[in-house]
């Protein structure tokens, strides 16, 4: 069975940072629509950590 999809690894860097931006994109909507008064919550915190893991996989490919 062939698996191969012709991706490169400056495509899958690409796709891995369009992600990371998608995360950070998340975190900061929900961010901005919480009071300055309340806790961050929990997502934006896990959001944000996702989108540093792929760019730390972008130098590992």
């Amino acid at each position: 069975m062939d698996t191969t999809t012709g991706a490169t690894a400056p495509d899958l860097q690409a796709e891995l940072l369009r992600i990371a931006r998608k995360y950070e994109e998340l975190g900061a909507q929900e961010a901005a629509s919480t009071p300055y008064w309340a806790p961050c919550p929990a997502t934006v915190v896990t959001f944000r950590a996702v989108a540093r893991a792929l760019r730390a996989e972008v130098g590992a490919v």
